[in-house]
């Protein structure tokens, strides 16, 4: 009978123990995001607008990115610029930074990310320059929308308008049939500049477009989808 006792708690304890590193996989979770910087590359020169591009892969059951610090660095390593940037998952990013000053020589760039769990990892870039000299100091009068950057694009283009006034505005992205894919934006929005990204992450390739609406008035845009 003692014995018997024995081994009936022997697999009882076992099996306790498997379930609970079944219920709490993460806290063992320390691998970090890999990064892949493209754009800027050492000694690439820019008038006012910067385009950056990177990829990001998870390495762990996290299975995503959360988010994305992007820093411009000054020669005496201080902060000239950051723009964060939540991730919906991994794979290949853009942003399009307007510079405000001209850069001192030997500036870089760096993006750190992080991943659900909190594990984050640093990627160093080039120096590169870049000087404010902006096309054009005039604002429009009337609702624009400019072209998407870029054009066509894969897996996601980043679309800049300007709205005239402040006001109830949308902007929106439909198929070649006319079919409502998805809102970029819903509501009231002041008069600037503004900017939003469509990532098409899971969308078919193909022709689609762009409509922003604001007040009476309505601009379109096609948009190539390239996988």
């Amino acid at each position: 009978m003692r014995l018997l006792g024995i081994l009936l708690f022997i697999p009882v304890f076992v099996f306790a123990g498997v379930g609970f590193s079944d219920s709490e996989p993460g806290i063992l979770d320390t691998l970090s995001p890999s990064i892949t910087l493209t754009s800027p590359v050492e000694g690439d020169s820019f008038e006012y607008e910067v385009p950056f591009v990177w990829e990001v892969q998870e390495h762990s059951i996290s299975e995503a990115v959360d988010a994305v610090m992007l820093s411009v660095i000054g020669p005496d390593e201080t902060v000239i610029y950051s723009h964060a940037e939540v991730m919906n998952s991994e794979g290949s990013y853009n942003f399009t930074w307007e510079a405000t000053t001209t850069l001192p020589e030997g500036s870089y760039w760096q993006i750190e990310a992080t991943d659900a769990l909190g594990n984050s990892a640093f990627a160093a870039g080039g120096t590169f320059n870049a000087t404010n000299t902006p096309v054009s100091v005039e604002l429009p009068t009337v609702l624009t929308l400019e072209q998407a950057k870029p054009n066509p694009f894969n897996p996601q283009t980043t679309i800049r308008f300007y709205n005239p006034k402040e006001g109830m505005t949308s902007l929106k992205i439909y198929d070649i049939n006319g079919r409502l894919v998805k809102t970029l934006y819903h509501g009231q929005l002041e008069k600037d500049w503004h900017e939003l990204t469509w990532r098409a992450k899971g969308h078919a390739s193909g022709a689609y477009f762009a409509r922003l609406i604001s007040g009476n008035e309505t601009r379109n845009i096609k948009l190539m989808l390239l996988k």
